[in-house]
């Protein structure tokens, strides 16, 4: 075996944000920063700067001073990438990065015609789920009016099965956000070495406050959908706006489920939420089904206070972040409320930033990483792998 291991990670799309978009920018620019001499790692994938809206409401912007090929170059190159892709699920170039690789680590749902290349070709591979749920629930709930949507979800269960089927190990962050994969692929997990690697995010950069959200106490960030409890939001709050006259509650986003409440007010998108983050009392995560979002690291990180509720990798962020309260769905009213109480007191938020510092960077993430893959060689490509946390 060679002393330098070379290990590719392929995301479709890389960029700042949540989902496996952002947690392979925070990945990619951890290891930059992180001396491996044993350990060399590239990644496959459309590199943007602009954050991930994953709402489909506006195109990213490319990464600014990169040189842009002539219109006919870049267009016939275009052509025969897909071309290619249609035919096999693969693009020449990413051929011949996988051919390159001793490890690839395939980071959110794809084809899976690629792990089987690989496969092939004797190179060992990783699979990371990211979505809350399983990729076909999470795109029913965006789609539910598309026609012909239970061929379209019947097709995604077979392709994650066959993602997981084929892959020699799986990494979730957690074991609570593994949930509802174990639920719908228990057969194929049950065969498959799994580790745990948990995340972390960059340290935020400090900017000037969001005048437009400074007045906003208690927030929400993320998108306007049903397993974001974007709903369950609105309505905690228009309960609670009577009890506490000038509370003042607001929503940061955008998606499908949007609308008007006279308790909460819509801040709309940010292209950088920090600010808007940095000036609130405390952030709301209020999910039906969650996998281990990364919003909530991003919040310890500026040292607020969280309330969290006790589904999927929420019930491990609570257990991480000290000063977060974790309540069900259905009660988030009353969650808000022990959160209220708590804030009272200036330092509440200050413990997760501490946590933060001491596991939730994204250096710490890439550390983890390093870890594993080096205990994966030294484990004959992953054979004896046992699950236990890398935490």
């Amino acid at each position: 075996m060679s002393d330098v291991t070379r290990v590719l990670v392929v995301c479709d799309l890389i960029a700042p944000g949540g989902g496996p978009t952002g947690y392979t920018w925070n990945l990619r620019a951890a290891l930059a920063r992180t001396e491996t001499a044993d350990v060399a790692v590239e990644f496959a994938g459309l590199v943007l700067a602009q954050r991930n809206r994953a709402t489909g409401e506006r195109p990213p912007a490319p990464v600014p001073g990169r040189a842009r090929p002539s219109i006919r170059r870049f267009a016939g190159r275009i052509r025969h990438e897909i071309g290619h892709a249609l035919k096999s699920g693969i693009t020449p170039r990413l051929r011949a990065q996988i051919e390159a690789a001793d490890l690839v680590v395939f980071q959110g749902f794809q084809d899976p015609r690629r792990l089987r290349f690989a496969r092939r070709r004797g190179t060992a591979t990783c699979y990371m789920p990211h979505s809350p749920t399983i990729y076909a629930d999470e795109y029913a709930a965006m789609h539910a009016d598309e026609k012909g949507l239970g061929r379209t979800r019947r097709r995604m269960v077979r392709t994650e099965r066959a993602l997981f089927r084929r892959a020699d190990l799986v990494v979730f962050p957690t074991p609570a956000a593994s949930g509802a994969y174990r639920d719908a692929f228990g057969a194929e997990l049950a065969v498959t070495p799994v580790r745990y690697v948990l995340s972390g995010v960059p340290r935020p950069v400090r900017r000037e406050p969001d005048v437009a959200a400074s007045g906003a106490e208690i927030l929400f960030v993320g998108r306007y959908v049903s397993h974001k409890g974007y709903d369950l939001f609105l309505e905690a709050a228009e309960r609670l706006s009577p009890r506490h006259p000038g509370l003042r509650f607001a929503t940061l986003g955008a998606g499908p489920a949007r609308r008007a409440s006279s308790a909460v007010r819509d801040l709309g998108w940010r292209d950088d939420p920090i600010p808007a983050i940095a000036a609130a009392r405390f952030l709301v995560v209020p999910n039906r089904i969650a996998y281990f979002d990364l919003l909530p690291l991003e919040a310890a990180a500026l040292g607020k206070g969280l309330v969290l509720t006790a589904v999927g990798g929420n019930v491990d962020q609570h257990a991480l972040l000290p000063d977060s309260v974790i309540c069900e769905p259905d009660e988030l009213d009353e969650g808000i409320s022990r959160a209220l109480a708590l804030s009272e007191d200036p330092g509440w938020g200050s413990a997760n930033a501490a946590a933060y510092e001491r596991d939730l960077t994204d250096e710490r993430m890439a550390e983890r990483w390093i870890a594993l893959i080096r205990e994966w060689r030294e484990g004959d490509r992953g054979k004896a792998v046992v699950e236990r946390s890398h935490a």
